[in-house]
This record gives C-alpha cells, structure tokens and sequence, in this order.
C-alpha cells in the first residue's frame, strides 16, 4: 500500500491506541522505505510545515511504546536482571486519554502539546491552562509529560452519548469555541518528565512522582510495590481506578 493511501486510511479511520498507532506507521515505514521523521512530515495532518493545527515542537522527542508484557514476563524479567536483589518496582494506571506535554520555563506554562508525530504537536495551552498550574516552583526548563482524561462518574453522567471518553475529549478540545463547563472536566495525570534543565533529583518513578506532586501536578494513580507483592498490588490498582479507559 503506498504511502499517500495509507495516511489517508489512518486519518478517516476510528481511534486507535498509541500501540496500534505505532504498529500502523511501522507497516507504512516498511511499505515505503520511508524513515519516520520524512513519513510524517510529508503525509501527516501535524507536521512542521502547518500552521493549521498550531504545531509546536517538542524539547524532546515522546518515546515509543512497542512492547507489552504480562507478570510473568515482567517477573522473569526482573529476575534475570537483578537476581536476588531486593528492587522495589512501581506499579501506575494506564490512562486512555489524550498525551500532553506540557512545557515550562522559568516556572511559567508556555505551551501544551499533543503528542503529534513524536517531535511535536498541536499546542492545546489555551485549553489545558485552565486545569493545569500556570506557574510552578521550578526554573529554567521542564517538560512534563501525562495525559486528559476524564474521570467515570463525569463521563458517564455529561458524555456518554460519545462511544469512549477519548472522542469526548476530542470533541471537547476540536470545538472552536470550546464550552468551559466540558473543559472544566477534563483532567490532566502526570506520568513522567521530559526534559529538564538544572534539575538534581535521584532518577527513579516513584521520585519523578514525588518532585510532580511538590509541583501541586496530578498524577496517575501509582504505588511502589516488592517483586513478591507484584499481582496482589497490579490488581489493587486496577480495581481502585477512577478514570474511564
């Protein structure tokens, strides 16, 4: 299938997960001989030519995600790598929302950018300013990397006439004069940093959350958890969800 089909195939079809999105441009890269920087920015609606969508580059590029593993890999996994070593491991919701990355310098929100083509996106900052902090205690240059979301009892109670909560959200931030009551239940989770600048903090999950919650950022519902522990706190978490995905 050449390229030009298979864009116009992604972007007049249904939703999909950042996984299946990954694994759709991988077929197009291997059907094209295409590298990715060069299929994106010549088929893609978000590329650095468009000034449509409002695109905004990222500091750093958004990693992918291509490979999932079940508890028993993870556990055999760990055991190879560190034996008997007592780790501890963290343990975080999966949100089906929508990828932001919110940027700040010199403690002030400058931009917040979808995910996009990886190097950068469409800038949201005039919707996502007012349910993130707009200035934080941090100076010089950070990214902060999570997703919008809406929570259960929001979504099933204003939005269900929409097939999942990822479309309403579409909807809420695609509107041209989008309405502050929807915006008002969005929610942004913080999952990671980005890049950061004269920052010294120990690099580990459960501190990257520590130092996003003395932002006052959300973040995922997460827990650190021992590799013996690991099923009983994966299912802890899974059943005290409250965001719909």
């Amino acid at each position: 299938m050449k390229g030009k089909k298979c864009s116009n195939l992604l972007l007049h079809s249904n939703l999909m997960t950042d996984y299946h999105y990954e694994l759709l441009i991988q077929n197009i890269m291997n059907a094209t001989n295409l590298d990715e920087r060069e299929l994106l920015c010549n088929y893609f609606i978000l590329n650095k030519n468009n000034t449509k969508h409002n695109y905004r580059p990222h500091i750093s590029p958004i990693q992918k995600i291509m490979k999932r593993y079940t508890l028993a890999d993870i556990k055999e996994k760990i055991n190879k790598i560190y034996g008997d070593e007592n780790i501890k491991i963290t343990i975080e919701d999966k949100i089906d929302g929508i990828m932001i990355n919110l940027i700040y310098y010199n403690g002030k929100l400058q931009s917040a950018i979808t995910r996009g083509d990886k190097y950068g996106g469409e800038d949201l900052i005039d919707i996502i300013c007012a349910i993130v902090p707009n200035n934080i205690q941090q100076y010089d240059t950070l990214e902060i990397r999570g997703e919008i979301t809406i929570l259960t009892q929001d979504y099933y109670t204003h939005f269900s006439n929409y097939v999942s909560q990822r479309q309403a959200i579409i909807a809420i931030i695609s509107t041209k004069k989008p309405n502050n009551t929807h915006i008002s239940k969005l929610k942004f989770y913080a999952y990671d940093l980005g890049y950061i600048s004269k920052l010294n903090i120990p690099m580990s999950q459960i501190n990257t959350y520590k130092y996003l919650n003395k932002l006052n950022i959300n973040t995922v519902n997460h827990k650190s958890s021992d590799l013996d522990k690991l099923e009983q706190d994966f299912n802890d978490i899974k059943k005290n969800k409250i965001i719909a995905y």
